[in-house]
């Protein structure tokens, strides 16, 4: 998965913008015809992605915003971890020695 200024692209656009620099278009060109792409981007992509047919480009989009997903997912159990374990020394149910084991 990439992102152009905050807009998700999918493997399918990745893949066809990575041909059309490979047929021999140039960057800038490439680039400018794809919107909002700046060349940076295009390089990681390029980095990341060259050689990929577009399904395998999409799976491993797919795998990466999952990535995201469950990263998200983590952070927002370790914030509730921390939540409950301050509530339930306030509560009196634990104490809080027993949260630094």
């Amino acid at each position: 998965m990439g992102e152009v200024e905050g807009i998700e692209v999918f493997g399918g656009a990745i893949a066809f913008v990575l041909k059309q620099a490979a047929d021999g278009t140039a960057i800038g060109e490439v680039c400018r015809n794809a919107g909002r792409l700046s060349e940076a981007t295009f390089y990681n992509w390029r980095k990341y992605y060259a050689g990929l047919m577009p399904p395998e480009v999409k799976r491993i989009s797919d795998i990466a915003r999952f990535g995201q997903v469950v990263e998200r997912s983590m952070k927002s159990l370790s914030r509730m971890k921390i939540v409950l374990n301050g509530y339930l020394v306030r509560v009196g149910l634990i104490n809080r020695s027993t949260l630094d084991e």
